[in-house]
């Protein structure tokens, strides 16, 4: 597997882990008065994981054609 790739799913996979935590420690999935807390980090590791996944990917592709 490519470094990126290999980043991009450990982000996914901490962004994931914390939706667990906050679910576990709090009882909801998204809590509107802590949003500058967790749910920003969240949403930061989810979007720059799927990025770094989707750049894999198409970089893999143009490399092969």
């Amino acid at each position: 597997m490519r470094k990126t790739k290999v980043i991009g799913i450990a982000f996914i996979m901490i962004g994931l882990i914390m939706i667990l935590h906050h679910y576990i420690s709090v009882g909801r999935i998204a809590d509107i008065r802590d949003i500058a807390n967790h749910e920003f980090f969240e949403v930061i590791f989810l979007t720059a994981g799927g990025t770094l996944l989707v750049s894999s990917c198409k970089g893999r592709r143009s490399e092969t054609e």
